[in-house]
């Protein structure tokens, strides 16, 4: 694969996604504030505003992965085995429903200019 091939590969992994219209603006501890001015160092070109962004990007899909199932009563599927998989009513339908809510929001925000 040649150069252009795997930037290619980079960007659609990395670059693609809505952005907010508006920054967050948020306070970090000291002992975070070194942290991430210890990643800015070791990674000089890499913005900080990326660095952070892919932070947050990173502890939310770990939130999501650890958030627990709870069996609800409906049945959905069925495994290899033909056990009944049942739909999930915990945590999880409602973060991702409301994730898709949220980003509906956002593509249909006007444009600044």
């Amino acid at each position: 694969m040649n150069m252009y091939q795997q930037l290619q590969r980079k960007w659609h992994k990395e670059g693609e996604g809505e952005l907010t219209r508006s920054p967050y603006c948020i306070y970090l501890t000291e002992e975070h504030k070194n942290k991430l001015e210890d990643l800015c160092q070791r990674y000089p070109r890499i913005g900080k505003e990326t660095l952070i962004r892919d932070l947050l990007s990173a502890a939310l899909k770990d939130v999501e992965t650890a958030l627990p199932y709870q069996p609800g009563s409906k049945v959905i599927a069925w495994d290899e085995c033909g056990d009944e998989i049942y739909e999930d009513c915990g945590l999880t339908p409602k973060l991702l429903a409301r994730t898709k809510h949220y980003q509906t929001q956002l593509r249909l925000q006007p444009r600044e200019s």
